[in-house]
């Protein structure tokens, strides 16, 4: 089966010193392919290296968090005290998130599941990245073999809701929400960005309101019915800007 990556695995670190100062310098994505267990991954052959448990509990590349992707077996045991919890548990360095096996991994068939995650990686959560990932070889899934050992172990560890930015965000120029209180009933909110550019907002009131709007050009109105005195939150969204939170008081009627 044959896949089409607009990513290469390939080696690029020779030595644990080379991987750490990587990160240290802001790679935002590793992939390591090599042999490997519980507690460790192999960084080189000859003379034998590895990336232990201790190596991640080591690293400082705080606000350069990386995004990493093992090919290689068992780190990603979480059943354990595994590699990966190390990556993703050190508070000063380590990652956001870890996609790994929980079990064997013979690489080659790996490679393929790999090769179709950092396909889609900028476009959906992390979460779905590898379920998307995994779709494409249900039918081969289907008989005792490794493809079917991959659907069910290899597993996302981080925040499932995360998603990676190809860019450095940015910051909208303003946001106008109005008016700045409701009244208990129906009523309308208008929400105006600059720049003009397509956004989506959700509304939420606890027990009350979850509730998903979206607009084409900068300008949205949104039919908002709200039964009880409170505070109805938002965030505004847009693929490239920061996410803005905010509420607006609900008073009674």
């Amino acid at each position: 089966m044959e896949t089409n990556s607009l990513f290469e695995i390939f080696t690029i670190f020779k030595t644990s010193e080379e991987l750490e100062d990587s990160l240290n310098s802001g790679f935002g994505i590793v992939a390591g392919l090599g042999h490997g267990n519980v507690n460790l991954i192999r960084v080189r052959n000859s003379p034998r290296e590895d990336a232990n448990n201790f190596f991640f509990d080591s690293l400082t590349n705080t606000d350069s968090y990386a995004m990493m992707f093992v090919i290689t077996c068992y780190t990603n045991s979480f059943q354990s005290d595994c590699l990966s919890k190390h990556w993703i548990l050190n508070p000063h360095g380590g990652g956001i998130g870890y996609i790994g096996p929980t079990d064997f991994s013979e690489a080659y068939l790996h490679e393929q599941y790999t090769n179709r995650q950092l396909d889609s990686l900028f476009s959906f959560p992390l979460s779905a990245v590898l379920a998307k990932s995994k779709i494409p070889f249900i039918s081969v899934s289907q008989l005792d073999n490794p493809y079917r050992l991959y659907q069910f172990t290899l597993a996302f560890l981080g925040d499932p809701t995360l998603t990676l930015w190809d860019s450095i965000p940015l910051n909208y120029n303003t946001i106008d929400i109005t008016p700045d209180t409701l009244y208990v009933g129906s009523d309308t909110v208008t929400v105006n960005i600059e720049p003009l550019v397509p956004f989506k907002v959700v509304f939420f009131k606890e027990g009350e309101i979850f509730k998903w709007d979206s607009a084409g050009s900068g300008v949205l109105q949104s039919g908002i019915n709200t039964e009880s005195p409170g505070y109805l939150k938002y965030t505004v969204m847009s693929d490239g800007y920061i996410s803005y939170t905010d509420s607006i008081v609900v008073m009674p009627g």
